[in-house]
């Protein structure tokens, strides 16, 4: 099989956040789509070993900060190759709050979705989270930064 195929799937980029018991969080995502508008509904995959993932199925909220063409590979770095159960990411960062009390991206992203959890199926390696969107915000103008743009321009500088 060629594992390198999968890579042809069209993808955004994206920084799922959540807060369990005064603990905030956050990780990079690849996969979020919306599955019904009424009510509006998206479906996100977490890996199982993220600790977002872990605080997540306790706390049954979520936002999603929809990453834009403008986001740097430190943004990305911060949140995606560092784990939340060896360092505080929210700390050294003044992040806008949601409704829910949900830390979000507030710059280099297009939207914020803030959702509750409906359903947690598990797939694997990922556990597919399916949240009714209780607030959303559009955050710029910019393009959403794809998967395909990330590996060839932003990944560039690891």
């Amino acid at each position: 099989m060629e594992r390198t195929a999968t890579q042809c799937i069209t993808y955004g980029l994206y920084m799922l956040s959540t807060v369990w018991e005064k603990k905030a969080n956050g990780c990079i995502i690849d996969t979020c789509m919306q599955i019904s508008h009424e009510p509006v509904q998206i479906a996100i995959a977490v890996s199982n070993q993220s600790y977002t993932c872990e605080l997540l199925k306790k706390s049954g909220i979520f936002a999603v900060s929809i990453l834009d063409e403008t986001c740097t590979f430190e943004t990305i770095k911060h949140f995606g190759y560092q784990s939340g159960r060896d360092v505080d990411k929210m700390k050294t960062l003044e992040l806008p709050v949601n409704e829910q009390g949900i830390p979000y991206l507030g710059w280099q992203s297009v939207a914020m979705l803030g959702a509750t959890v409906t359903e947690k199926i598990s797939c694997g390696s990922h556990t597919l989270f399916i949240g009714t969107v209780i607030k959303s915000k559009i955050l710029s103008e910019k393009a959403p930064l794809t998967y395909a743009e990330y590996q060839r321009r932003v990944k560039m500088y690891t």
